[in-house]
């Protein structure tokens, strides 16, 4: 073999910049294909942590209740009898509580959902999760 054809052989060492380019679109091509499939799941889930953590709060206000006879002023008198630390929502934000609450209930817990505005309609309110179950 002469030197002509080993430095063909060797030469083509490095990717050149329409491969690169070609790479990352496809990358970001799957990216979004992925986002776009996962991103439903991940807001059931986290509206399904909600539901879950807003009816072991109403457990714990019921327990309360019944020791007491009356329902806290706040979320924060269950810890550390009920609770070791207040469950949050999916997204990471506290309950928004009040007692008394709304139509005649005793107490409101709601989650401002993912967008954390009040009054929209990703809202969740501890009273229409008891009714779906």
């Amino acid at each position: 073999m002469n030197n002509q054809t080993l430095s063909r052989r060797h030469a083509r060492h490095a990717f050149s910049l329409i491969e690169l380019s070609l790479v990352v679109l496809i990358m970001g091509i799957l990216a979004g294909v992925a986002v776009v499939a996962i991103g439903p799941k991940i807001f059931k889930a986290k509206t399904q942590v909600t539901k879950t953590n807003m009816l072991s709060i109403n457990n714990s206000l019921k327990e309360y209740h019944a020791t007491n006879n009356s329902y806290p002023p706040s979320l924060a008198q269950l810890v550390p009898n009920y609770f070791e630390k207040l469950p949050k929502d999916g997204w990471k934000r506290e309950f928004y509580y009040s007692s008394p609450g709304i139509n005649n209930h005793p107490y409101e817990i709601r989650s401002m959902g993912d967008d954390g505005l009040p009054s929209t309609p990703d809202d969740l309110d501890l009273w229409i999760v008891i009714e779906e179950e």
